[in-house]
């Protein structure tokens, strides 16, 4: 089976509007922490599930990350990448808030780096 070419994903930093910044997503990593902002379909999972295949890192879903099962104390001093913030919906399974109950487990792994996409 050939597999197809892959195009790097990339991002853009908006400081200003006038003022963007584009270049391709892998090149972020020097960030201690960014939000991911796409359409649903624009391919946030896929690029998430590739970066976090280098080691020190690791993937979860942000429902994952906010609920009872997560985070683990092996995550510490690893970068996160929590995906699917949009995909959680606002008071239904937490009392805080799904954005909150993800900035306190950061808080109780001693801010790690992090990537959330949503």
């Amino acid at each position: 089976m050939r597999s197809e070419p892959r195009v790097p994903r990339q991002a853009t930093q908006r400081l200003t509007e006038a003022e963007p910044r584009t270049r391709p997503l892998a090149e972020w990593n020097d960030q201690q922490a960014y939000v991911l902002l796409a359409e649903p379909g624009a391919g946030k999972t896929q690029a998430f599930l590739e970066m976090a295949a280098l080691p020190a890192c690791v993937y979860v879903t942000a429902r994952d990350f906010a609920s009872q099962q997560g985070p683990r104390a092996d995550w510490r001093g690893k970068t996160l990448y929590i995906d699917g913030l949009d995909e959680m919906r606002a008071g239904l399974l937490f009392a805080q808030g799904p954005l909150e109950n993800i900035r306190a487990r950061l808080e109780s792994l001693g801010r790690p780096r992090f990537r959330l996409s949503c």
